[in-house]
């Protein structure tokens, strides 16, 4: 945990819960993303946190910087709890145990005020920044190294969550922490993160649309990890390309359109896999190597780990263990990738799943 550090990114890291999702007309999406609006939320002071500074205030909730009593510094997401239903993303942080995850430091309930209002807080650990942000900057280098260091860690992470039946739902670099002395990313956000089973349907209209799987494009119901496992490729093609979105469109048709310009169309059998109903496209677009779409070089055995990334099938899609042993990623796993300062990066044990 890193302390008196800036703390903007956390508004980013809350963005989602803070503002107006979509309403779906599932019963499970609707008990788990119910929110209550208010007013403007101050923040309480406790025997175990002072108030610092208000990070922001949304519709459903507000963020806050605390500081305790040994001067550690936390953010604090504070959200008006509907007592009826479960809050979804406080079930999940408290299933996670893992280094590339996000550590929920506690969490409590208050009566403030208007005594007919519950108030949800969740405490957590800060970073520095977050891998948008580490991208953006000019003076960071993002050596070959550091793609594999980085890239190795968030498919850890998925790798964890996957095997714990839990899918994110919404990979996109402002929702990857970094911490860049030590290398070490954490995956925040788990707002729409649910545990996910084959046999139920849940919503198509989840994740940012350049992160979004084409399954999800074309509207599929019965999707699983294989989404994240795009997503993720987008985030590493992004570290790669200094930082320019791979797949960008201002709708779900227009996604479609610019990722068949890369991959060629979907054929009939994919569209299957989907559930969808529309016909092949009869377009006579052939997949061109993805090293042609990045504007800076890559190795060759990183191409091939994106070339199996970004597939059509889900069920032809490489997983998240995979990944982690793939070629791309043995200088990490045998502990001789660097960070930029000439450090070794060692893994943590739950990093090592062999």
């Amino acid at each position: 945990m890193m302390t008196n550090l800036s703390f903007n990114l956390w508004l980013k890291f809350f963005s989602s819960d803070l503002k107006m999702r979509p309403k779906f007309s599932n019963q499970a999406n609707q008990q788990s993303n119910n929110r209550i609006t208010t007013n403007t939320i101050n923040f309480e002071p406790n025997e175990e946190y002072s108030l610092v500074r208000t990070i922001g205030n949304g519709t459903f909730g507000a963020v806050f910087e605390v500081v305790d009593p040994y001067g550690n510094h936390y953010a604090v997401k504070k959200v008006v709890q509907d007592p009826h239903y479960k809050n979804r993303e406080l079930d999940t942080l408290n299933r996670l145990n893992h280094p590339n995850c996000m550590r929920l430091i506690k969490s409590y309930y208050t009566r403030e005020g208007n005594p007919s209002l519950l108030y949800l807080h969740i405490v957590s650990d800060i970073f520095p920044t977050d891998l948008y942000k580490f991208v953006k900057n000019p003076t960071v280098e993002i050596t070959s190294d550091l793609v594999r260091i980085f890239s190795y860690q968030i498919f850890s992470a998925l790798h964890y969550l996957h095997q714990n039946g839990i899918c994110h739902r919404d990979m996109k670099p402002t929702n990857v922490l970094v911490d860049p002395p030590t290398g070490r990313l954490q995956l925040c956000d788990f707002g729409s993160a649910k545990p996910i089973r084959a046999d139920e349907d849940s919503v198509s209209y989840i994740a940012t649309r350049s992160y979004r799987a084409p399954e999800l494009l074309f509207g599929c119901k019965r999707y699983s990890f294989p989404v994240d496992i795009w997503a993720a490729g987008c985030i590493i093609s992004e570290l790669v390309n200094k930082g320019r979105i791979l797949f960008s469109g201002q709708s779900n048709d227009e996604m479609i359109r610019v990722i068949m310009k890369v991959l060629g169309p979907p054929t009939a059998q994919n569209l299957r896999e989907y559930g969808s109903t529309k016909k092949p496209s009869k377009s006579k677009k052939t997949r061109i190597p993805i090293k042609s779409v990045l504007e800076s070089p890559i190795p060759d055995d990183l191409a091939d780990l994106l070339e199996k990334i970004f597939v059509y099938s889900p069920s032809e899609r490489i997983n998240a263990y995979q990944c982690l042993n793939h070629p791309f990623f043995e200088p990490v796993r045998s502990e001789k990738a660097k960070l930029p300062n000439g450090e070794i990066y060692r893994l943590y044990p739950q990093q090592n799943p062999f």
